[in-house]
């Protein structure tokens, strides 16, 4: 564990569904279910680092697509969800630089793993009895997904831009 991991005190402040839409298969399609053609869109984004308070959001992104053609997807499933940390002196993870905030990845592959395992366990609570509770949910590799973001990604910090609010006197 680097230093930027070592000793994080944090604590899941909230956990939310922002969205959630599941449509019957057999209703909206005549094509015939078939796994092999399901696969599972995933992303997120640091929603918010608000240093001030201690408090990072990790906004995450799910569905379930069945390809009907070539290029062409029926969406089963969608649902978004939204994670909040308390996160102890998170200005020791954080950098600025050109005005955007930072954090460094390591804190962020761990918050980004308890965001994504408790979102495992809530789709499995909320998804039984649906076909689709039957259906794996990929492993997710940390690391590859946040370094995949490249605009976002320098050296070992996540940038966060942040939008300055115009105030009026």
């Amino acid at each position: 564990m680097d230093e930027n991991s070592k000793n994080l005190n944090f604590q899941i402040q909230r956990f939310q569904e922002v969205n959630f839409e599941l449509k019957n298969f057999n209703y909206y399609s005549s094509k015939e279910f078939d796994e092999e053609k399901t696969f599972i869109d995933f992303d997120f984004e640091v929603k918010s680092l608000d240093v001030k308070n201690n408090i990072v959001t990790i906004f995450l992104h799910v569905q379930m697509l069945f390809e009907l053609e070539k290029e062409d997807y029926f969406k089963i499933f969608h649902a978004d969800y939204l994670s909040e940390f308390y996160v102890q002196d998170l200005v020791k993870h954080t950098k600025t630089i050109d005005n955007n905030l930072g954090i460094h990845i390591n804190p962020l592959k761990l918050l980004f793993t308890i965001s994504v395992s408790t979102m495992r366990g809530y789709l499995l609570a909320r998804n039984q009895g649906n076909f689709i509770a039957e259906f794996p949910f990929p492993i997710l590799m940390p690391d590859n997904l946040i370094r995949e973001k490249k605009p976002h990604v320098k050296d070992d910090y996540y940038f966060f831009k942040q939008v300055k609010k115009k105030v009026r006197d």
